[in-house]
């Protein structure tokens, strides 16, 4: 089957609560497993994808450690109850004769932290592998800010507003949010998407640019619900980024200076995804493993590259082979001003 679906099911607890799972061929019509996988009811917003670089299947779900987090589990068969750590005690939020939720029965891999304020948590995961880099991870989390409950002032219950994050991981497993800034922020006052989304699990890729399409709403979390008959708005909404152009490597207008890792590559040129201010410009330095420059390749010997491209070729001297370093460890030192980079790679 081409498409798999994981579904809760019910809400009190009972042998027909639980997550099961469901296929289809077309996305349209679904042949749901009579097997429940778990007797926890991780609630919405779940997701399982075979991840190749594993070989099996990984699953993400909602969990509550304490508050609401994002959980992983890696599923031998998605046909059979998934194994989990059975001497975990059932967290019953919704009372004992609801179904317990996940919560330390399966690994937390991103949650709220000390940099998050006390009264958010995180709704939805959305793990996507990016297909054009090598093992990249992305997660694209919506937090949720709560707001005080009608008991202290609130107008309704389990009310907040929710905007889109990033995270990023090398395995799927340990996560690093590059910034506390939404990823796509909220609305103007007044559009579809001025109070909450949620992004929707893919990216499509239109040449250079990436598509990213989220669901929005115009009202809180806790007024959707509390006022049905208001017939609020919501869509559906398009984002478009730059290919590989998730986060940057910034400078103002004073000048920056990075250094990397060593790092061996192939091929015989390097491209750079970057975009300058017209009075902003980015050099090039190549350095030895000791952090010495090589004698040619030094940032006096690249002149300034400036404007707006994907794949900017550098060059030292006029000449951009690098084909007799290849294979070597060397550092990149990479000088910006007024200046985003957001990726680098070699190429042939």
């Amino acid at each position: 089957q081409r498409f798999v679906l994981l579904r809760p099911k019910g809400f009190k607890a009972s042998d027909e609560t639980g997550l099961f799972v469901a296929f289809s061929a077309d996305g349209i019509h679904w042949r749901e497993h009579p097997t429940r996988l778990l007797a926890l009811l991780p609630d919405t917003q779940n997701q399982v994808q075979y991840d190749e670089r594993l070989g099996t299947w990984v699953a993400y779900l909602r969990g509550w450690n304490p508050g609401r987090c994002v959980l992983r589990a890696e599923v031998p068969d998605l046909t059979s109850p998934w194994p989990y750590d059975t001497t975990a005690t059932p967290r019953r939020i919704w009372g004992e004769d609801h179904a317990p939720v996940p919560s330390r029965e399966f690994p937390t891999v991103l949650a709220r932290d000390e940099l998050d304020p006390p009264d958010c948590d995180i709704y939805t995961p959305v793990v996507v592998r990016y297909p054009w880099a090598d093992d990249a991870y992305l997660m694209f989390p919506s937090f949720y800010q709560h707001f005080p409950d009608p008991k202290h002032g609130g107008r309704f219950p389990n009310d907040g507003i929710l905007d889109i994050q990033l995270a990023v991981s090398r395995d799927g497993i340990a996560w690093q949010r590059p910034s506390r800034r939404p990823y796509i922020p909220l609305g103007p006052e007044g559009s579809p998407d001025s109070k909450f989304m949620f992004m929707f699990a893919g990216l499509v890729r239109q040449g250079d640019r990436i598509l990213h399409y989220y669901c929005g709403y115009d009202v809180t979390h806790g007024e959707y619900a509390a006022t049905p008959s208001l017939h609020h708005k919501g869509a559906i909404c398009l984002a478009t980024q730059r290919l590989d152009g998730f986060v940057s490597l910034t400078a103002g207008a004073e000048t920056g200076i990075c250094t990397t890792l060593p790092l061996v590559f192939q091929g015989k040129a390097l491209e750079l995804n970057l975009a300058t201010a017209a009075t902003g410009s980015c050099r090039v330095a190549l350095l030895d493993e000791q952090g010495a420059p090589l004698p040619g390749f030094g940032l006096e010997d690249c002149p300034p590259l400036r404007g707006d491209a994907v794949r900017r070729r550098v060059e030292w001297q006029g000449k951009p082979d690098l084909a007799a370093r290849a294979g070597q460890p060397v550092r990149l030192q990479v000088e910006l001003r007024n200046a985003d980079l957001y990726a680098f790679q070699f190429t042939e």
